[in-house]
This record gives structure tokens, sequence and C-alpha cells, in this order.
């Protein structure tokens, strides 16, 4: 669950980049220079691009952790089963 904490938590400081992004390409738009306007679109784009991967990645990294949580939580699972049906004084099922 730790893990889910602090994907949530990168998640919001990603999203508070693109904001700041989105913001920077708003200001951009306004430059009376069109190259100057290409060559912020262009660098917000491959930013937006680099924050998306990132994302991505999170994400991949996250749904591998928490299936290795999830079989570690089923053999547990399955270990407190046999146990519950072996009789404690016979050892037997």
């Amino acid at each position: 669950f730790h893990s889910m904490e602090r994907a949530l938590h990168a998640e919001g400081e990603a999203d508070a980049k693109m904001r700041a992004q989105m913001e920077r390409l708003a200001h951009a738009l306004e430059a009376t220079s069109i190259d100057q306007m290409r060559r912020e679109v262009l660098d917000i784009s491959n930013a937006m691009v680099e924050l998306l991967s990132a994302r991505e990645r999170s994400r991949r990294e996250q749904i591998e952790s928490l299936g290795t949580e999830l079989k570690q939580l089923n053999t547990r699972l399955q270990e407190a089963r046999r146990t519950a049906e072996t009789d404690g004084l016979t050892s037997l099922y």
C-alpha cells in the first residue's frame, strides 16, 4: 500500500509540472516572435513527452509491485488455509 501512496504523490507532482508547462505554453502563445513561439512550443512538447513517459514507467513499476504483493498475499492465504484445515492434535487434514 505504501507503493500506491508513493505513486499517487508522484502523479500529483507530475500533474503540477504538466500544469506549469501548460501555463508556459499559454505565455509562449503571447510572444510576438514566431521563432520564439516555435522554440517554446517545441521545448514544452518535449517536456510533456518526458513527463508522460515518466508517468507510464511509474505505472508499469506500480503494476509490477502490486502483482508481486498480490502473489505474496495469495501464498500467505494458501498457507493460512492449510493451517486452518490441519487438525492441531493429529496434524492431519
